[in-house]
Protein backbone atom coordinates (compact mmCIF):
# COMPACT_ATOMS: atom_id res chain seq x y z
CA UNK A 1 0.00 0.00 0.00
CA UNK A 2 2.78 2.26 0.89
CA UNK A 3 4.46 1.54 -2.58
CA UNK A 4 1.53 1.94 -4.20
CA UNK A 5 1.03 5.53 -2.56
CA UNK A 6 4.70 6.27 -3.45
CA UNK A 7 4.28 5.47 -6.92
CA UNK A 8 1.31 8.05 -7.16
CA UNK A 9 2.91 10.83 -4.93
CA UNK A 10 5.46 10.67 -7.67
CA UNK A 11 3.36 10.15 -10.70
CA UNK A 12 1.55 13.70 -9.73
CA UNK A 13 5.00 15.33 -8.74
CA UNK A 14 6.34 14.52 -11.89
CA UNK A 15 2.97 15.59 -13.57
CA UNK A 16 3.46 18.69 -11.74
CA UNK A 17 6.89 19.13 -12.88
CA UNK A 18 5.75 18.49 -16.74
CA UNK A 19 2.60 20.92 -16.25
CA UNK A 20 4.75 24.06 -14.65
CA UNK A 21 7.44 24.11 -17.86
CA UNK A 22 4.26 24.34 -20.22
CA UNK A 23 2.41 27.03 -18.40
CA UNK A 24 6.06 28.70 -18.52
CA UNK A 25 6.38 28.25 -22.36
CA UNK A 26 2.92 29.15 -22.59
CA UNK A 27 3.63 32.50 -21.07
CA UNK A 28 6.63 32.98 -22.78
CA UNK A 29 4.92 32.48 -26.23
CA UNK A 30 2.03 34.83 -25.30
CA UNK A 31 4.81 37.24 -24.36
CA UNK A 32 6.33 37.27 -27.82
CA UNK A 33 3.74 36.98 -30.10
CA UNK A 34 3.39 41.17 -30.46
CA UNK A 35 6.96 40.99 -30.67
CA UNK A 36 7.07 37.91 -33.62
CA UNK A 37 4.44 40.17 -34.97
CA UNK A 38 6.28 43.49 -35.15
CA UNK A 39 9.44 41.92 -36.82
CA UNK A 40 7.12 40.15 -39.44
CA UNK A 41 6.17 43.38 -40.04
CA UNK A 42 9.12 44.84 -40.65
CA UNK A 43 10.29 42.07 -42.82
CA UNK A 44 7.10 41.96 -45.10
CA UNK A 45 7.70 46.00 -45.32
CA UNK A 46 11.63 45.21 -46.17
CA UNK A 47 11.04 42.95 -48.76
CA UNK A 48 7.97 45.35 -50.30
CA UNK A 49 10.48 48.50 -50.01
CA UNK A 50 13.24 46.04 -52.08
CA UNK A 51 10.72 45.11 -54.83
CA UNK A 52 9.62 48.36 -55.49
CA UNK A 53 13.08 49.80 -55.53
CA UNK A 54 11.81 52.81 -55.23
CA UNK A 55 12.42 55.05 -51.57
CA UNK A 56 10.08 58.20 -53.04
CA UNK A 57 7.02 55.62 -53.29
CA UNK A 58 7.84 53.07 -50.12
CA UNK A 59 11.35 53.64 -48.06
CA UNK A 60 12.80 50.68 -46.45
CA UNK A 61 12.17 50.40 -42.27
CA UNK A 62 16.18 51.94 -42.29
CA UNK A 63 15.42 55.44 -44.32
CA UNK A 64 12.09 55.48 -41.83
CA UNK A 65 14.20 55.12 -38.40
CA UNK A 66 16.69 57.51 -39.84
CA UNK A 67 14.22 60.31 -40.73
CA UNK A 68 12.24 59.63 -37.28
CA UNK A 69 15.84 60.03 -35.10
CA UNK A 70 16.32 63.50 -37.22
CA UNK A 71 13.24 64.68 -36.51
CA UNK A 72 13.63 63.54 -32.36
CA UNK A 73 16.94 65.48 -32.69
CA UNK A 74 16.06 68.33 -33.71
CA UNK A 75 12.36 68.60 -31.91
CA UNK A 76 10.12 68.90 -34.60
CA UNK A 77 8.27 65.38 -33.53
CA UNK A 78 8.16 66.31 -29.92
CA UNK A 79 6.80 69.73 -30.96
CA UNK A 80 4.27 68.41 -33.38
CA UNK A 81 3.52 65.17 -31.19
CA UNK A 82 2.87 68.09 -27.97
CA UNK A 83 0.29 70.17 -30.44
CA UNK A 84 -1.66 67.17 -31.20
CA UNK A 85 -1.99 65.52 -27.44
CA UNK A 86 -3.19 68.79 -26.49
CA UNK A 87 -5.96 68.88 -28.77
CA UNK A 88 -6.93 64.93 -28.52
CA UNK A 89 -6.68 65.76 -24.52
CA UNK A 90 -9.19 68.54 -24.68
CA UNK A 91 -11.69 66.89 -27.38
CA UNK A 92 -11.50 63.73 -25.12
CA UNK A 93 -12.52 65.51 -21.99
CA UNK A 94 -15.14 67.59 -23.20
CA UNK A 95 -16.69 64.37 -24.75
CA UNK A 96 -16.33 62.90 -21.65
CA UNK A 97 -17.83 66.27 -19.47
CA UNK A 98 -20.75 66.16 -21.71
CA UNK A 99 -21.37 62.68 -22.64
CA UNK A 100 -21.03 61.00 -19.65
CA UNK A 101 -23.90 62.60 -17.76
CA UNK A 102 -26.21 62.93 -20.86
CA UNK A 103 -25.92 59.17 -21.02
CA UNK A 104 -26.51 59.00 -17.30
CA UNK A 105 -29.53 61.42 -17.52
CA UNK A 106 -30.52 59.28 -20.65
CA UNK A 107 -30.36 56.04 -18.16
CA UNK A 108 -32.24 57.75 -15.59
CA UNK A 109 -35.67 59.81 -17.43
CA UNK A 110 -37.61 58.47 -19.95
CA UNK A 111 -38.34 62.54 -21.33
CA UNK A 112 -34.95 62.96 -21.41
CA UNK A 113 -34.36 59.61 -23.39
CA UNK A 114 -37.06 60.53 -25.82
CA UNK A 115 -35.57 64.36 -26.17
CA UNK A 116 -32.04 63.32 -26.57
CA UNK A 117 -32.06 59.68 -28.80
CA UNK A 118 -33.43 60.94 -32.04
CA UNK A 119 -31.18 63.91 -32.29
CA UNK A 120 -28.05 61.95 -31.19
CA UNK A 121 -29.28 59.07 -33.81
CA UNK A 122 -29.83 61.64 -36.96
CA UNK A 123 -26.23 63.09 -35.59
CA UNK A 124 -24.48 60.18 -34.89
CA UNK A 125 -24.18 58.74 -38.60
CA UNK A 126 -22.45 61.46 -39.64
CA UNK A 127 -18.85 60.83 -40.31
CA UNK A 128 -16.56 63.66 -38.30
CA UNK A 129 -14.52 64.19 -41.29
CA UNK A 130 -18.21 65.29 -43.14
CA UNK A 131 -17.94 68.37 -40.67
CA UNK A 132 -14.80 69.40 -41.44
CA UNK A 133 -15.46 72.03 -44.13
CA UNK A 134 -17.86 73.78 -42.28
CA UNK A 135 -16.17 73.99 -39.13
CA UNK A 136 -13.16 75.57 -41.51
CA UNK A 137 -15.70 77.84 -42.55
CA UNK A 138 -16.77 78.98 -39.36
CA UNK A 139 -13.36 78.16 -37.07
CA UNK A 140 -10.94 78.34 -39.80
CA UNK A 141 -7.45 76.81 -39.44
CA UNK A 142 -7.15 76.62 -35.69
CA UNK A 143 -7.21 74.97 -32.42
CA UNK A 144 -10.53 74.83 -32.32
CA UNK A 145 -11.48 73.01 -35.38
CA UNK A 146 -9.58 69.56 -34.58
CA UNK A 147 -10.97 70.18 -30.81
CA UNK A 148 -14.28 70.19 -31.93
CA UNK A 149 -14.17 67.21 -34.49
CA UNK A 150 -12.21 64.88 -31.52
CA UNK A 151 -15.18 65.86 -29.37
CA UNK A 152 -17.63 65.23 -32.05
CA UNK A 153 -16.44 62.09 -32.93
CA UNK A 154 -15.82 61.03 -29.19
CA UNK A 155 -18.44 62.09 -27.67
CA UNK A 156 -21.10 58.99 -28.65
CA UNK A 157 -19.75 56.34 -27.68
CA UNK A 158 -19.25 57.59 -24.62
CA UNK A 159 -22.56 58.58 -24.07
CA UNK A 160 -24.30 55.70 -25.47
CA UNK A 161 -22.39 52.88 -23.52
CA UNK A 162 -22.87 55.41 -20.19
CA UNK A 163 -27.08 54.81 -20.74
CA UNK A 164 -26.51 51.36 -21.53
CA UNK A 165 -24.10 50.54 -18.05
CA UNK A 166 -26.71 52.54 -16.46
CA UNK A 167 -29.52 50.43 -17.85
CA UNK A 168 -27.89 47.23 -17.37
CA UNK A 169 -27.55 47.55 -13.45
CA UNK A 170 -28.97 44.22 -11.79
CA UNK A 171 -32.62 44.03 -10.64
CA UNK A 172 -31.83 41.85 -7.78
CA UNK A 173 -29.07 44.94 -7.03
CA UNK A 174 -31.65 48.04 -7.13
CA UNK A 175 -34.17 45.43 -5.19
CA UNK A 176 -31.96 44.93 -2.34
CA UNK A 177 -30.92 48.55 -1.96
CA UNK A 178 -34.65 49.37 -2.03
CA UNK A 179 -35.04 46.39 0.64
CA UNK A 180 -31.71 48.20 2.61
CA UNK A 181 -34.07 51.27 2.61
CA UNK A 182 -31.94 53.59 0.46
CA UNK A 183 -33.21 56.08 -1.27
CA UNK A 184 -33.82 56.84 -4.55
CA UNK A 185 -30.92 59.66 -4.96
CA UNK A 186 -28.63 57.03 -2.69
CA UNK A 187 -29.05 54.32 -5.23
CA UNK A 188 -28.35 56.69 -7.95
CA UNK A 189 -25.34 57.78 -5.83
CA UNK A 190 -23.99 54.23 -5.00
CA UNK A 191 -25.58 51.43 -7.73
CA UNK A 192 -26.08 53.31 -10.72
CA UNK A 193 -23.18 55.57 -10.96
CA UNK A 194 -20.89 52.83 -10.28
CA UNK A 195 -22.20 51.59 -13.25
CA UNK A 196 -21.94 54.41 -15.52
CA UNK A 197 -18.18 54.47 -15.14
CA UNK A 198 -17.95 50.78 -16.61
CA UNK A 199 -19.70 52.50 -19.57
CA UNK A 200 -17.61 55.45 -19.53
CA UNK A 201 -14.65 53.73 -19.70
CA UNK A 202 -15.69 51.22 -22.01
CA UNK A 203 -16.92 54.52 -24.28
CA UNK A 204 -13.17 56.01 -24.09
CA UNK A 205 -11.85 52.96 -25.58
CA UNK A 206 -14.14 52.85 -28.17
CA UNK A 207 -13.59 56.67 -28.32
CA UNK A 208 -10.15 56.60 -28.43
CA UNK A 209 -9.68 54.97 -32.13
CA UNK A 210 -11.90 57.14 -33.32
CA UNK A 211 -10.69 60.30 -31.61
CA UNK A 212 -7.12 59.92 -33.19
CA UNK A 213 -8.52 59.27 -37.15
CA UNK A 214 -10.43 62.60 -36.67
CA UNK A 215 -7.64 64.03 -35.03
CA UNK A 216 -5.05 63.49 -37.86
CA UNK A 217 -7.92 64.20 -40.72
CA UNK A 218 -8.77 67.72 -38.69
CA UNK A 219 -4.95 68.61 -38.81
CA UNK A 220 -4.36 67.84 -42.52
CA UNK A 221 -6.38 70.90 -43.46
CA UNK A 222 -7.43 72.71 -40.06
CA UNK A 223 -4.30 72.74 -37.98
CA UNK A 224 -1.03 75.26 -38.52
CA UNK A 225 0.85 71.92 -36.99
CA UNK A 226 0.34 68.73 -35.22
CA UNK A 227 1.11 65.13 -36.57
CA UNK A 228 -1.71 65.49 -39.29
CA UNK A 229 -0.34 68.55 -40.35
CA UNK A 230 2.94 66.80 -40.93
CA UNK A 231 1.74 63.97 -42.58
CA UNK A 232 0.49 66.10 -45.21
CA UNK A 233 3.18 68.36 -45.70
CA UNK A 234 5.64 65.80 -46.51
CA UNK A 235 3.42 63.37 -48.61
CA UNK A 236 3.19 67.16 -50.37
CA UNK A 237 6.37 67.28 -50.77
CA UNK A 238 7.16 63.50 -51.58
CA UNK A 239 9.30 63.05 -48.66
CA UNK A 240 8.35 59.28 -48.17
CA UNK A 241 10.30 58.62 -45.19
CA UNK A 242 9.22 61.56 -43.27
CA UNK A 243 5.66 61.06 -44.03
CA UNK A 244 5.49 56.92 -43.23
CA UNK A 245 7.94 58.18 -39.84
CA UNK A 246 4.98 60.57 -38.29
CA UNK A 247 2.16 58.00 -39.65
CA UNK A 248 4.13 55.06 -37.32
CA UNK A 249 4.30 58.05 -34.40
CA UNK A 250 0.53 58.52 -34.89
CA UNK A 251 -0.32 54.57 -34.64
CA UNK A 252 1.89 54.27 -31.81
CA UNK A 253 0.27 57.37 -29.92
CA UNK A 254 -3.04 55.61 -30.59
CA UNK A 255 -1.96 52.10 -29.19
CA UNK A 256 -0.22 53.89 -26.34
CA UNK A 257 -3.75 56.03 -25.32
CA UNK A 258 -5.95 52.41 -25.48
CA UNK A 259 -3.12 49.99 -22.92
CA UNK A 260 -3.35 53.48 -20.79
CA UNK A 261 -7.16 53.48 -20.74
CA UNK A 262 -7.34 49.51 -20.33
CA UNK A 263 -5.42 50.43 -16.94
CA UNK A 264 -7.02 52.99 -16.24
CA UNK A 265 -10.07 50.69 -16.77
CA UNK A 266 -8.87 48.18 -14.35
CA UNK A 267 -8.57 50.34 -11.53
CA UNK A 268 -11.10 52.19 -11.08
CA UNK A 269 -13.53 48.82 -12.55
CA UNK A 270 -11.95 45.96 -11.34
CA UNK A 271 -14.97 44.00 -11.26
CA UNK A 272 -16.79 44.75 -14.67
CA UNK A 273 -17.14 41.95 -17.34
CA UNK A 274 -15.84 44.17 -20.15
CA UNK A 275 -12.13 43.17 -18.54
CA UNK A 276 -12.63 39.60 -19.11
CA UNK A 277 -10.16 38.64 -22.23
CA UNK A 278 -7.89 42.08 -22.12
Amino acid sequence: MSKQVTLADNNASSAGGSARPSITSRTVIESALPWVAVVAFLLVWQLAAGSIANAALLPPPARVASALGEHIADGQLLNNAVASLGRLAMGFIIAVVVGAPLGVLMALSRAANDFIEPVVEIIRPISGIAWIPLALIVLGVSQALPVFIIAYVAIFPIMLNTAAACRGVSQGLLRAARVLGLSRSAIIRHVVLPAAVVGVMTGARLGAGGAWLALVAAEFIGAPDGLGFSIWYFAGIIQTAEMIAYICVTGFGGYVTDRALRLLQRRLTPWSPALRGI
